[in-house]
């Protein structure tokens, strides 16, 4: 269960749960310059109202550096994509559109990639992610299709 958030209001470099947070790393391959992450995308496959629940409780804050993804329900029978729309940096007064990210690291780069909703409801969702390296451009599921519940926490 993951709680629907307003990326204007709120500090999203900010985790406290119930937050849908993927983790995957990036790096790119040995006598290459770069790796560019091109794009991150989560597929919506179905939805569904919401069941009964009671509110979780809460967690600690930690401090990450997250990609944000808004979950639209599909408008018909065809699966959505939704594209990552917003990169925050640790301040979130540094947050921008999403861009490439270009590594040139030897050591992995560390991706979280944080699930938003426009609605209450059940998301069947999956989270692939697209890297370009020399040329050649691949995408990656990161995540089979799960179902995740979004609510809307009213204090």
């Amino acid at each position: 269960m993951a709680q629907i958030f307003d990326p204007e209001e709120e500090r999203v470099t900010i985790f406290a749960s119930p937050a849908f947070v993927i983790r995957f790393s990036v790096t790119k391959a040995e006598g290459e310059k770069n790796v560019l992450l091109y794009q991150v995308r989560a597929v919506v496959y179905g939805y569904s109202g919401l069941p009964k629940y009671t509110t979780p409780p809460q967690a600690f804050p930690v401090k990450v550096n997250p990609y944000l993804v808004t979950l639209v329900p599909p408008a018909g029978a065809d699966p959505r994509p939704c594209i990552a729309e917003l990169r925050y940096e640790h301040d979130p007064k540094g947050s921008f559109r999403f861009s490439p990210l270009v590594l040139d690291q030897d050591t992995p780069e560390v991706i979280d990639v944080r699930f938003n909703a426009t609605q209450p409801g059940v998301y069947k969702v999956a989270l692939e992610a697209t890297v370009a390296q020399g040329g050649n451009h691949q995408t990656y599921r990161i995540m089979d299709q799960e179902d995740v519940m979004f609510i809307r926490f009213e204090p």
